[in-house]
């Protein structure tokens, strides 16, 4: 749909286009799915969308082996605790995974990051199902799409976290500090964590020589290794998931070395001390297929488009990218919930008022300020906001994925299905729940430490009293579309342009997530704004109203472009008076929605479809145009200039206010019947 807005899209700027529309937007953001779109965007220094769509691999699978998806209607609370039944049959199994970190120091086992549970348990599963043919090659070493090995092992040098030393007349001068974030300790003076630094070269040298040497070794001890043991094939691996008749064993091998190599790409995270969860690796996966090509490596961040030249000249939109705050173990709605942003120079929420540097996000802070310093100079972490991360973050499918491996494990005999639920055991899908330890928790996104610990109203305890934060898929609370970013006084916002590509009915959108958003701003404790209506103060909320799904649906709403909140007097006006006799010079935005329809192909594919051929990617990108031009105005003619009036109406509510530069200017009768048209109250 943004190819639509793009005026570099061929023909886009012609009678009965919109090109140009992106170009002319101050903001623009992404949550869930369109965080990829989004991020491959800024990433490529806004790279034309016809051209970009190029960089993406989506020929090959997002997570190799997984195969293209049904929608999935199982929740996390579905799949949080393991039923009691599940690991009876093979106790002994079960247990032995379940104890990975009390094993015998003496074995020959991941010296090097025995603490990784998740992979240690995944490469003992397959151990304990049989190893892969005897008949391939025991030499053979996997590539994936994105490059060599050598390669790989260039990008995880890059990406070892640094950290800077801050204060006066000092320019930051990298030091490295590891296992610092680990310890998290309240009792270990300052003396003896200085005495854990290293110089840059050294600590960089030998976490390279510790994630090589123990990586590969087992690896390809416990991968690629022979077995005089029967053979055995993809299915008898994965049960229940339709493998292709030709896919071998080889590309079995395949499979498992583009697991590797993402491994290997955390592992650098690790090494600098901080926990990781599936979202590291569901955002290293993202990476690779939806990035641009000169992208994709460990060491890319996100503050660090900064320094694009589209950015510093202002010539794309500014980022933002959503996510949502999770506390473990209690249930958030759309009312409630918390919304986090990232920009390229922030973290934080709107919600609690709290932002910090992204430059410094995973610096150990204590009521906002660093917790170590030496000679009156801050000791802060750079390098933590890996743009894949965020991405993965925002987007946390592979969770979902996860639904459906449970769903095999619970309906796989015996044998089959010990090693999922071994390894859904390592992910944290057992009966026990620790909130307090990260570890417990890797179907959340990861940020530790909490940059708010201690910081701010003290009421707020799930982020002022935890030591992590959980993040979660920016959706995940039933707002898929991000309009709170846009909903601050600060931005001055006056046209949002949406687009819902929500599977509510059958893969098309009803209007469920635009009204859950108006029952958030509907609600009790989410403020509203002061202005005049007839002449008299009013407070009314930011949001405009928005029918139900059955009203949304019969009236077409889904299927073709509407707009609301176009007239203030229309909003819901609150019992409360207002707290000031003055009116805000902030007048809320008018929503632009547009749905996922089948204008021109059926683009309901499912979010877990993973692979797409060039004629399909083409057909939706089509049909996407259509959408949002209603077929290059095929439907009306004047929608283009119509689209025009909507989107100067917040200037003439300004100018019949007295808050507008174009005193002498009067709404066109042409612009009032567009608004009779298009605006739906």
């Amino acid at each position: 749909m943004l190819s639509a807005l793009d005026d570099r899209t061929l023909n886009s700027t012609q009678e009965g286009h919109l090109g140009g529309l992106l170009q002319g937007a101050t903001y623009i953001a992404g949550i869930s799915g369109g965080s990829w779109t989004l991020m491959s965007l800024i990433l490529s220094d806004f790279m034309p969308l016809v051209k970009l769509r190029h960089e993406w691999d989506m020929f090959e699978p997002l997570l190799e082996g997984i195969p293209n998806l049904a929608q999935i209607e199982v929740s996390r609370a579905d799949i949080q605790v393991l039923p009691a039944g599940l690991h009876e049959a093979g106790e002994d199994f079960y247990q032995k995974l379940n104890n990975i970190d009390k094993r015998d120091q003496s074995e020959d086992y991941f010296e090097g990051f025995a603490y990784d549970d998740v992979f240690e348990a995944f490469y003992s599963s397959l151990e304990l199902l049989s190893d892969l043919d005897a008949d391939e090659d025991e030499n053979y070493i996997g590539n994936d799409s994105n490059g060599s090995e050598s390669q790989d092992q260039g990008e995880v040098t890059e990406a070892v976290a640094e950290v800077v030393i801050i204060g006066p007349d000092v320019e930051e001068d990298p030091v490295y500090l590891e296992g610092i974030l680990a310890e998290h300790s309240d009792n270990i003076s300052l003396e003896e964590l200085l005495k854990q630094a290293e110089p840059a070269d050294a600590l960089q040298k030998r976490a390279e020589e510790q994630i090589w040497a123990e990586s590969v070794k087992t690896f390809f001890k416990d991968v690629f290794k022979k077995k005089e043991e029967p053979k055995v094939t993809a299915q008898n691996i994965l049960p229940g998931i339709q493998f292709s008749k030709n896919l071998s064993l080889k590309n079995m091998r395949k499979i498992f070395s583009f697991y590797k190599s993402l491994h290997l790409e955390v592992c650098s995270k690790k090494a600098a001390g901080y926990p990781v969860s599936f979202t590291d690796y569901w955002g290293r996966a993202l990476s690779r297929r939806v990035f641009p090509k000169n992208s994709r490596s460990p060491n890319i961040t996100f503050s660090g488009i900064t320094n694009l030249t589209s950015f510093s000249q202002y010539q794309q939109p500014f980022p933002i990218i959503i996510s949502n705050l999770r506390e473990p173990g209690l249930e958030k709605t759309s009312v409630n919930s918390s919304l986090f942003e990232f920009t390229p120079y922030e973290f934080g929420s709107f919600n609690f008022s709290m932002f910090c540097d992204l430059r410094y996000l995973g610096t150990l802070l204590n009521e906002g300020e660093p917790l170590f310093h030496i000679n009156n100079r801050s000791i802060c972490h750079r390098n933590f906001d890996n743009a894949g991360f965020i991405t993965g973050t925002s987007s946390s499918l592979f969770n979902n994925v996860l639904i459906y491996v449970w769903q095999l494990a619970a309906s796989s005999s015996k044998q089959k299905s010990q090693a999922i639920r071994a390894v859904l055991n390592t992910f944290g899908l057992t009966s026990s729940q620790n909130s307090d330890d990260p570890k417990k928790h890797p179907d959340y996104a990861l940020y530790s430490p909490n940059p708010f610990f201690h910081y701010g109203d003290p009421t707020n305890k799930e982020l002022y009293l935890s030591k992590n934060l959980y993040m979660v898929d920016g959706g995940e609370d039933g707002q898929n579309i991000p309009y709170q970013p846009f909903m601050q006084a600060a931005r001055q916002v006056d046209v949002i342009l949406s687009i819902d590509s929500t599977a509510d009915i059958k893969g098309w959108p009803n209007g469920t997530i635009i009204q859950n958003t108006y029952l958030r701003y509907n609600a009790t404790g989410h403020s509203g704004t002061t202005v005049t209506v007839n002449g008299m103060i009013k407070s009314i909320n930011l949001f405009p109203d928005i029918p139900d799904p059955e009203e949304f649906v019969d009236k077409g709403l889904n299927k073709r472009p509407v707009f609301f909140g176009c007239h203030l007097e229309k909003y819901h006006h609150r019992d409360e008076l207002p707290k000031a006799r003055g009116v805000n010079s902030f007048l809320p935005p008018i929503i632009g929605y547009f749905g996922n329809t089948e204008y021109s192909y059926p683009s309901n594919t499912s979010t877990f479809k993973l692979t797409y051929g060039n004629e399909e990617i083409n057909k939706l990108m089509e049909n996407a145009y259509n959408i949002v031009t209603t077929g290059n105005s095929t439907t009306d003619e004047d929608y283009p200039r119509c689209v025009g009036c909507i989107l100067i109406k917040r200037e003439f509510d300004r100018k019949a206010r007295s808050m507008s530069i174009l005193n002498d200017m009067e709404i066109p009768d042409f612009c009032n019947q567009c608004y009779s048209r298009y605006c739906y109250n």
